[in-house]
């Protein structure tokens, strides 16, 4: 990934790498104006915002809300509860303010700062995350290239020169990836999917691109000679 690049991604995803303040809230919701200018009196006078709730029958789990970002509190409490209680100082209460709810009453507990980070910090992983992507789309397009000069009538041969891949051949195998030259040699276990491939092709066959399990990529096969059955010497 290039300098560029990372810049250019860190700016697209500005509200990932930024972060969003955070504020612990208090808040007491009631039907009735009276009631919730009470506990903003009484909270402003220094009681605890617990003890303060409690003649309207509110307990300290009924008012305590927790961390919140804005677009957190906005979806409980609404747009405009959110903008007054996040422009407010760390210790304010705020209210009473009226909603769909009822009569909203809110200490501002304590204020978070936004927890981002800056492109020097960000940078080794967006240029993992580049790297990564443009490695499989490069590895996308050469199976697409390699697939259709096959299909435009390309050998085995002609494709992988193409390509510039490393052949393996086998020695002579069964469908089961054993051979009688090497009582010792055993097919690739992770490269199933190619032997069950060749063993469905003839020696005429297409070659045919295989996708490897867990990943591992992808492998262009073809059967270089077929050996007949034969009763074993």
């Amino acid at each position: 990934a290039s300098e560029q690049e990372i810049e250019a991604y860190y700016k697209a995803n500005q509200a990932q790498y930024s972060g969003s303040e955070s504020r612990v809230i208090s808040q007491a919701v009631v039907q009735d104006k009276r009631q919730a200018d009470g506990i903003a009196a009484r909270a402003r006078g220094g009681a605890a915002f617990a003890a303060a709730a409690a003649p309207a029958g509110l307990s300290a789990e009924d008012v305590s809300v927790g961390p919140q970002t804005q677009a957190e509190f906005a979806n409980l409490a609404g747009d405009q509860l959110a903008a007054a209680a996040f422009r407010a100082a760390k210790g304010s209460i705020v209210g009473p303010v009226k909603s769909d709810l009822g009569w909203h009453v809110i200490k501002i507990d304590d204020v978070r700062a936004a927890s981002g980070k800056s492109l020097a910090q960000a940078r080794g992983e967006i240029a993992e995350l580049l790297t990564t992507n443009k490695r499989k789309e490069a590895l996308t397009d050469l199976i697409t290239r390699i697939e259709d000069s096959v299909a435009d009538g390309a050998s085995f041969a002609e494709a992988v020169a193409s390509a510039k891949l490393t052949v393996t051949t086998t020695p002579p195998i069964n469908s089961g990836g054993s051979t009688r030259a090497d009582a010792n040699y055993k097919f690739p276990a992770d490269q199933q999917p190619v032997l069950q491939a060749g063993f469905g092709m003839e020696a005429d066959s297409d070659p045919e691109v295989v996708t490897l399990p867990n990943e591992a990529g992808f492998a262009l096969v073809a059967v270089d000679r077929v050996i007949e059955a034969a009763p074993a010497p």
